[in-house]
């Protein structure tokens, strides 16, 4: 039923509150509705709910015009939590702002001392002064001034909450909050330099991964496969066994300790396609589609059910070995009616495991991964050809009320050359747009590996990376899915945006193809362009109209801090 101050088109509502929406602890939410008035004065709040049922205080909307008000609240603890409207009438306010005019229009005094009385009295309950502020203005061996001089002193004097009439609420919505590392995450992709190399190798660089700053590592399938180990070939063992030539079982269970001893994550990224050999191929044919190259790939239609449970028994078995993250290759493909059960099942095996999907999917279809339960997907950053590319991928961060951007600056990634060509400066570049543009990133072993040196000085890639990290985890504003501006700039292959989060505020500066010096201008970025502002990678001080690139500082991050 409609309330009497009605509230309608609360914002977010997913597909009619049946999916939640989603932030990670401290990340603000927005909260919209329409709220429709009629002679008097009212107000609106957001009130959240915690999981433990307990209501945390109102916090009030203000009416941005239009009949549209807002409100913008946080939650502080993992879990599911609702939110909803309230509102309600200031109709005891409403008399006190209007009683002096009224009786100046000729409105008879004692009628309108009566009003405010039987508004007063109405608060008794709450508050007992209520009841003799009422009485005192019916009392008529008083001069009517006094009264209305005491009852105006005493709505004057209420707090907030009292004095409202009427009060009416919607219903609740759902609201997910997720660990921060839902949002924010630093990967690295492990991919050892030699065809043979082990997880005992890969375990060997962990403490140099933790070293630059990253928080999770990611490792190619490691299922025993009919190709070379470390790749994403047709598996030939059994989706939970290591290929024997990457190592043993305990081999990965050393891995997970020691990640877990510097502070690193695990995540592994799943392959669905499976050669002649494979367990499950011979156990349940009939759920498999021939590919034409001597290989099947599941299909979820053949017998969802059975499917569903062969994902969710790999997924849980690996994450009770401590894997904490999986990448699912092109989970768009799949039936999002799947999904939705597989992750919603996974979610109660293993509340803590991060799903990121990785593929080319539409901003819709991350959309409604994101609704079914993937923590982030990735945007084709890497498949950018250009400034035009790479600024309509950051256009898309924050864009979505769920979607969670994981941006990947790696080689081999997609279908430019511009990472597998290029030399350091090239590399770090590109590294920098992916780390600062997102809260989620990653990166490669592979773009330290520079064929042969520079003419010209260059950056340390892997120097670089760390510094990148650094920064990350001193600005909050690099760690929101809100806050980014792009910047045009009057320099073909320079990209220039800005990331704030309250006083939190840095403009980055990136030549995408760094073949030689350049001077470029950003105005209207931070301040006035004759303002100087410092390069936090290198000390360096600099004004907007005149920026210095070159190959050996490719990118500038600019902060006003004094």
């Amino acid at each position: 039923m409609v309330a009497r101050v009605p509230v309608l088109e609360v914002r977010p509502c997913l597909d009619r509150g049946r999916f939640p929406a989603k932030v990670v602890p401290g990340e603000p939410l927005t909260v919209e509705a329409l709220v429709l008035p009629d002679t008097v004065d009212v107000g609106a709040a957001v009130v959240l709910t915690a999981p433990d049922g307990k209501r945390r205080d109102p916090v009030p909307m203000r009416h941005l015009g239009d009949h549209v008000w807002s409100a913008t609240v946080t939650a502080d603890a993992v879990g599911a939590w609702t939110y909803h409207v309230e509102s309600w009438q200031e109709s005891l306010r409403t008399w006190a702002g209007r009683v002096v005019t009224d009786i100046d229009h000729g409105a008879d005094p004692e009628t309108v001392l009566a009003q405010g009385s039987a508004l007063v009295l109405a608060l008794g309950n709450e508050d007992p002064a209520a009841l003799e502020v009422g009485d005192d203005l019916l009392d008529t061996t008083t001069p009517a001034h006094e009264r209305l001089a005491e009852g105006l002193a005493y709505v004057a004097s209420l707090p907030e909450h009292l004095g409202r009439a009427d009060v009416g609420s919607t219903e609740p919505l759902p609201l997910r909050v997720d660990p921060e590392r839902a949002l924010v995450g630093a990967w690295y992709r492990l991919a050892p330099s030699t065809p043979d190399g082990t997880l005992a190798d890969a375990t060997a660089r962990l403490d140099d991964v933790a070293a630059l700053g990253f928080d999770v590592v990611r490792l190619p399938p490691l299922h025993p496969t009919r190709g070379r180990p470390w790749h994403s070939a047709p598996v030939v063992g059994g989706h939970l066994d290591v290929d024997p030539r990457l190592g043993t079982v305990a081999d990965l269970d050393a891995l997970v300790q020691r990640a877990h001893r510097v502070g690193l994550e695990v995540a592994l990224e799943l392959t669905w396609t499976v050669a002649p050999g494979h367990p499950w191929l011979e156990q349940h044919a009939g759920w498999f589609v021939p590919t034409g190259d001597d290989t099947w790939r599941l299909d979820p239609d053949a017998e969802p059910a059975g499917v569903l449970g062969l994902v969710l028994e790999t997924l849980v078995g690996w994450a009770d070995r401590g894997v904490g993250a999986f990448v699912v290759r092109d989970a768009h493909h799949w039936p999002l009616g799947l999904w939705e059960h597989v992750l919603r099942e996974l979610a109660a095996a293993a509340p803590d495991v991060l799903l990121l999907s990785e593929g080319d999917a539409s901003p819709a279809q991350a959309h409604a991964l994101a609704l079914v339960g993937f923590h982030q997907t990735t945007p084709a950053l890497h498949d950018a050809l250009g400034l035009a590319d790479v600024e309509d991928v950051l256009a898309g961060v924050g864009r979505g009320s769920v979607t969670r951007t994981h941006l990947v600056a790696a080689p081999g990634g997609g279908r430019a050359s511009t990472l597998d060509d290029g030399g350091a400066a090239t590399r770090c570049a590109w590294a920098a747009v992916a780390a600062l543009g997102s809260p989620a990133w990653e990166t490669s072993s592979t773009l330290e590996e520079v064929d042969g040196p520079s003419s010209e000085p260059e950056p340390d890639v892997a120097t670089f990376l760390g510094r990148l990290n650094e920064l990350r985890r001193a600005h909050p504003a690099l760690r929101r899915r809100r806050g980014l501006v792009l910047h045009r700039v009057h320099h073909a292959g320079v990209l220039a945006f800005s990331r704030s989060d309250g006083e939190d505020a840095l403009l980055v500066v990136v030549d995408l193809f760094p073949a030689f010096p350049k001077s470029v201008g950003v105005p209207d970025a931070l301040g006035a362009p004759g303002e100087r502002l410092q390069d936090e990678l290198d000390g360096t001080w600099h004004t907007l109209d005149a920026l210095t690139l070159d190959p050996a500082h490719p990118v500038r991050v600019l902060t006003a801090r004094r």
